[in-house]
């Protein structure tokens, strides 16, 4: 199935066109959303558009995480740079833009979206130095991310008492 859009949630049309991949299909040129953006979006789709918090719009985005690490293992040859810089945007998805809301809301967790395999396969310290650090900068946001709602729970729960 195939959906054709004029707007993206959470893109913009420059990197959509900048990244877009060409598709020739029985004659026909088609572009296709790069996994990576398709998971962007997916994710802004949560936070933005009521509409897509119910139905499939939690389960699409888990699907684009699987995506994601499927293109992640193939774009390891013929070099590593482009699964270093997809693994980078991935983590900046979780630890920004709508990462917090998907996060909390769903436990969506774009992390997942980068195997183990791929870290372990890219050179230049990534897999040893880069990667733990902004893998334990995420968490420990997180784990912020988690308490502040564990007090704002409270807070309302405290606040509904006695009124």
């Amino acid at each position: 199935m195939m959906d054709f859009l004029r707007t993206i949630a959470g893109l913009e049309n420059s990197e959509i066109e900048k990244l877009a991949v060409s598709i020739a299909l029985k004659g026909v040129t088609l572009r296709v959303l790069h996994p990576l953006l398709c998971l962007e979006s997916r994710m802004a789709n949560l936070a933005i558009l009521p509409s897509k918090r119910r139905g499939n719009g939690p389960m699409q985005a888990q699907w684009a995480i699987n995506i994601a690490a499927a293109f992640l293992r193939k774009s390891l040859a013929p070099d590593t740079t482009q699964a270093a810089n997809g693994c980078r945007r991935i983590a900046e998805l979780a630890e920004f833009k709508h990462g917090k809301y998907c996060y909390l809301n769903f436990g969506i967790d774009p992390l997942k979206g980068v195997p183990k395999d791929v870290v372990d396969s890219i050179n230049g310290g990534f897999a040893s130095q880069e990667w733990p650090r902004t893998v334990a900068r995420i968490e420990a946001k997180r784990l912020q991310w988690r308490r502040h709602e564990a007090l704002q729970d409270l807070k309302r729960r405290q606040g509904g008492r006695g009124a």
